[in-house]
């Protein structure tokens, strides 16, 4: 149930926020399209898929002011999940429940976006992609 409320809340619309800056991903969202037919073996695919998949983000795409926005209107809502103890179960959600909070937490202490993007841009998307990884 904490985990589908995470989705429902906020993890579906940050995913596809974030997807939104990644150049490539219309190669890949029809293989990830869930049908009500699916079985394991079709989510075991789209899995490797999605792990085969080389992200292409584009600083330009980027827009980290509605990240800090969506985020930051949705604060109270990831620590209240956070002190579920629940959590103790899901190492793995509760270590992308943190991920989550850890760029809230920056994105909040940053002021100038824009500027902050500069370096990003400059050298290239693979280190935001390695940092995404986490997410």
């Amino acid at each position: 149930m904490v985990i589908g409320a995470f989705f429902s809340e906020v993890g579906n619309d940050f995913l596809s926020l974030i997807t939104s800056w990644d150049d490539d991903v219309e190669r890949i969202r029809p293989m990830l399209a869930v049908l009500v037919e699916w079985q394991d073996r079709d989510f075991k695919l789209a899995l490797r898929k999605l792990q085969q998949h080389r992200h292409s983000v584009s600083a330009e795409r980027m827009n980290l002011r509605d990240a800090k926005e969506f985020l930051g209107s949705r604060r109270t809502f990831l620590l209240r999940l956070l002190e579920n103890p629940n959590l103790l179960e899901h190492e793995a959600f509760t270590a992308l429940l943190r991920a989550v909070l850890h760029v809230a937490e920056e994105l909040d202490y940053r002021d100038a976006l824009e500027a902050w993007l500069r370096p990003i841009a400059s050298i290239g998307p693979e280190a935001f992609v390695v940092g995404m990884r986490f997410l």
